[in-house]
């Protein structure tokens, strides 16, 4: 997991994927990015208090150049200094961002089943976005389970070449070991290194599969953050393009013919959305007497072909277990929320025509900090909680501190004597309060607070619209 700054996501996601069924060994190694925030605190304590989660902290002259250049050194520090000598055909490295959680408890086991083919050299599983309170986040969803779901599970069972994603995607070490490059296994300079390493790894020969299951994450809330992270989205699309497609290391690949025409139009749809805004023009041209359109087909061929993505929309979303309500009202919607690719699109192109340097913009987190693993929606979070909870201050610290208080008959605030007799930190104190305030305003709020849903049979629910699998307050 590469981590930068998670101090609201990173445990319940963490003590989410512990919980996950596996009969295999299993592993969790978090990669900070040098965070300036509560995560190196979140990421120790929980070290010390889970067998087999694991973490380091980057130097600061290697920090924030990008989620590649972390993922090297995560899976380089795996692979040659923690188990040098582990089977790397048997072992399998999977990806998770910081918010990313398993759906289904199953999900480790469905992975290794798809690994016992040895021909197999990456899969990717599904991916469902769980904050859906506003509009925008719903239709990142659809994309998700629609779009994205349909496309992968075709390409999984025609041509064997499943995309890559950057969260829950799974790579047989054996593969990274083969496509390693300059020391290098993910590349340090695409903005998307998950579509790129998978597209390597195709060339290679390799076979990437697609597992029936979900992942959620967080979707942006707002329309700019929407923006900003599709624009380094296309743009890392048309960098794999230049590469891969006008570079022609696909068609030179000894690959079948049947996987090249596959990659080769699977990269090149970026143009699809600029053929759309072309063809719209035309529509606008023809109507104000500008061209004229002469068509040989009739209206009714015209209709069904103009829509004929709708019932793939409907059949993703009945799938993903969306509720009719919000099928017949999401669905039309979502036709006007793709077009947001066109100007995303040419903005990504403008940068790499005028060349610009590509740059690592992260994805804002929406989730609240909590502190306690069971918190009731009533539960007011102490102070001395949440610095315990981050690793600040010892509970045997916050005992004496609070004797100390008491002896004073409160003349004294607890944060105050932790700052004069127990040496802690005015900034540690600062973010805690700010966090304690916060998570008050929250707990006022009832209604946001979603409890863990699992089903009769211990599993865990496929997520529903609207829901969320984390526990505490949102």
């Amino acid at each position: 997991m590469p981590v930068l700054n998670e101090e609201n996501v990173i445990k319940n996601s963490i003590k989410e994927l512990l919980k996950s069924q596996y009969a295999g060994r299993f592993e969790i190694l978090a990669v900070d990015d040098h965070s300036n925030d509560d995560t190196p605190a979140i990421l120790s304590r929980l070290s010390k208090k889970e067998e087999h989660f694991y973490y380091f902290r980057r130097k600061k002259t290697r920090s924030r150049i990008g989620k590649g250049d972390v993922l090297n050194q995560g899976y380089e520090f795996l692979r040659h200094v923690k188990f040098p000598n582990r089977n790397p055909d048997n072992w399998i490295i999977g990806v998770f961002d910081a918010d990313g959680r398993p759906v289904e408890g199953d999900l480790f086991t469905e992975v290794g089943k798809l690994f016992l083919d040895e021909t197999v050299s990456a899969a990717q599983c599904g991916v469902r976005i769980r904050n859906q309170r506003k509009l925008i986040s719903a239709l990142q969803d659809v994309e998700f389970s629609t779009f994205s779901y349909i496309t992968q599970t075709v390409r999984d069972r025609t041509s064997g070449a499943v995309a890559l994603g950057g969260n829950g995607q799974f790579i047989r070490a054996s593969a990274l070991d083969e496509i390693r490059h300059e020391g290098h296994y993910w590349n340090t300079s695409a903005l998307t290194e998950d579509l790129e390493i998978g597209t390597k790894i195709l060339i290679s020969g390799g076979r990437t599969r697609f597992v029936n299951r979900w992942i959620s994450q967080e979707g942006v809330e707002t329309f700019p953050a929407l923006i900003k992270q599709r624009i380094r989205w296309a743009w890392g699309a048309l960098q794999v393009f230049k590469v891969y497609v006008l570079g022609r290391r696909v068609i030179s690949s000894n690959i079948s013919w049947k996987r090249k025409l596959d990659l080769n139009y699977y990269l090149s749809f970026w143009v699809v959305p600029f053929v759309v805004l072309f063809t719209l023009m035309i529509f606008f041209f023809d109507q104000i007497n500008l061209v004229a359109i002469k068509n040989g087909f009739g209206w009714k061929f015209l209709l069904v072909n103009s829509f004929s993505f709708l019932p793939l929309i409907v059949a993703g979303l009945i799938k993903a277990e969306v509720n009719l309500v919000r099928i017949i009202y999401l669905t039309p919607i979502s036709i006007l929320y793709t077009y947001h690719w066109i100007p995303v699109l040419c903005i990504g192109l403008y940068k790499m025509v005028t060349g610009a340097k590509p740059y690592w913009m992260k994805t804002e987190r929406y989730e609240v900090y909590v502190p306690d693993d069971h918190p009731s929606p009533d539960h007011v979070f102490t102070l001395g909680e949440i610095l315990v909870d981050r690793g600040v201050c010892s509970p045997e610290i916050i005992e004496k501190a609070l004797k100390d208080q008491k002896a004073q008959k409160g003349s004294m605030k607890l944060g105050e004597i932790l700052v004069d007799s127990y040496v802690l930190n005015k900034n540690d104190l600062d973010h805690a309060l700010g966090l304690q305030k916060k998570l008050t305003k929250n707990t006022n709020d009832a209604d946001t607070v979603i409890p863990k849903g699992t089903s009769s049979n211990g599993r865990k629910k496929r997520l529903p619209v609207g829901k969320s699998i984390s526990g505490g307050a949102k």
